[in-house]
């Protein structure tokens, strides 16, 4: 399908209408992503904005397979190349994998221990200061900026926490395995980290007033959001 996102929610376009609807029923659908493809590209050429393909659980499922076979195909010609290799190259690749897995608990520590420092030494000191701090609005701004700077590197350390427990699995007592299946997961996963990050309002009441704000929508005053703290 092809969708385009506006201020009062998606609409799918209808090809035979040539038009846009917010009944998801009516929508357009192919079976093949080169086709919608095909279709956004004449669209974008008559000036539509905003738009972009959404897939179906059909499309999602013939994507997946394609994906699977090539990633699976790539892997073979990788084996193929590794057995063809000289002794120094196919025993360097041994070495650079063995490395990893064998600093990989260690990895995990440090990864760990990052974050922790970012979830609470940091950000206790920073919402401590918003909470009893009395402050001017500049300095209101210089609060906001190093929490998003330690958030940032929260989320830095995540993401490769994310992308390392793809490959590998640690138990109790510290010992760290991983599989070939669990190697072909993270091949498969590891794209999904790339993808823009979304976030998703759990307070009715901030959602209406700063979900603006997540839609790269210009921030009108930056100085409204640190009037000064006070007890009431």
């Amino acid at each position: 399908m092809i969708v385009k996102n506006e201020g009062t929610g998606a609409r799918y376009y209808r090809r035979k209408d040539n038009n846009f609807t917010k009944d998801l029923m009516l929508a357009s659908k192919w079976d093949t992503l080169n086709r919608a493809e095909e279709i956004l590209a004449e669209l974008n050429k008559t000036g539509a904005q905003e738009l972009a393909i959404e897939e179906t659980a059909k499309l999602k499922q013939q994507v997946k397979q394609e994906q699977v076979v090539k990633k699976d195909t790539e892997l073979r010609e990788y084996a193929h190349q590794l057995l063809a290799a000289k002794d120094q190259a196919f025993y360097a690749e041994l070495e650079r994998v063995s490395r990893f897995l064998a600093a990989s608990p260690y990895l995990l520590d440090e990864i760990t221990a990052k974050i922790s420092q970012e979830d609470g030494t940091v950000l206790q000191d920073l919402l401590h200061t918003i909470e009893l701090g009395d402050y001017r609005a500049h300095e209101g701004l210089a609060l906001l900026k190093d929490l998003r700077a330690s958030r940032k590197k929260r989320r830095y350390y995540k993401d490769r926490q994310q992308a390392v427990n793809y490959l590998l699995t640690k138990a109790n007592t510290g010992q760290v395995t991983t599989t070939s299946d669990k190697a072909q997961v993270a091949l498969t996963k590891l794209g999904d980290l790339q993808a823009e990050r979304n976030y998703n309002y759990r307070n009715s009441g901030l959602q209406a007033k700063y979900a603006k704000l997540l839609g790269k929508q210009t921030v009108q005053s930056w100085v409204q959001l640190f009037t000064r703290l006070r007890k009431y």
